[in-house]
């Protein structure tokens, strides 16, 4: 997909390899410890030196952690082996990104850390996954059922009044969240950007994102950038967007 790996930065590690899908690591400061693994992330708010307007509308206080334990997956179809006995470990700063080519199973691990429910119609399970604090999933498609759900439905139950800057550096207006459109009508980049906000609003601890640059435009392509690459939250994604990854 022209994705230059020998490119990645050097304070980039490399932290596993698992069925041809490579995970790699961008710790929180510019330092990667002896194995591999990203240095513990040193304390202060999840927004700290971030600029980004809408920061200080965010209060989020819990330190997030995501840990996979000897994960094996295996598709039931022909019982291939997509994931080989992965552990990893992402805590509060730590970035990591899944990349490979498609259908070695990225978006299959993806949905297993968040829940294995999500895979147990097709694959065969093993391992055991660690959480603390709350999980926000990005998915690569919207689900199916959501399709038909009305943006206001969507919406309801957030505060998103409280964060004007975030709807505005993702182009939306309080009177589209309030709209009766269903997400299924959408565009592409409009259905990714009201899920990313729709997650945000939800002040979560870790998140999962699937090809989280699809369809965007430009802004919201820069906007991404700079979000992943200060914010605190442990971030775990696919992505094929070089520009994004380094």
């Amino acid at each position: 997909h022209g994705l230059r790996r020998h490119r990645l930065p050097l304070k980039f590690g490399l932290l596993a390899a698992c069925g041809g899908v490579t995970l790699v690591a961008r710790p929180p400061a510019s330092s990667v410890s002896g194995s591999g693994c990203p240095s513990p992330a040193t304390s202060g708010s999840i927004f700290d030196g971030m600029d980004l307007p809408w920061k200080m509308a965010f209060s989020f206080g819990r330190q997030g952690m995501l840990e996979g334990k000897n994960i094996n997956l295996y598709l039931k179809k022909d019982g291939r082996k997509i994931v080989d006995n992965f552990s990893f470990t992402l805590q509060r700063g730590d970035r990591a990104v899944l990349i490979g080519e498609e259908g070695n199973g990225k978006s299959t691990l993806l949905k297993f850390l968040y829940d294995r429910r999500l895979v147990e119609s097709y694959c065969e399970c093993e391992g055991s996954v660690l959480a603390r604090g709350r999980l926000a999933y990005l998915p690569q498609s919207l689900p199916e059922r959501q399709g038909e759900q009305t943006l206001a439905a969507f919406f309801a139950g957030t505060e998103y009044y409280r964060n004007p800057g975030l709807l505005q550096t993702l182009g939306l207006s309080p009177e589209f969240l309030q709209s009766p459109q269903t997400l299924r009508s959408l565009s592409g980049g409009e259905k990714v950007k009201a899920q990313l906000a729709r997650l945000l609003l939800d002040e979560p601890d870790v998140l999962l994102l699937d090809e989280p640059t699809n369809d965007l435009d430009i802004g919201a392509l820069r906007w991404l950038e700079t979000f992943l690459a200060q914010s605190r939250l442990p971030v775990l994604f696919i992505s094929h967007d070089e520009t994004l990854i380094e």
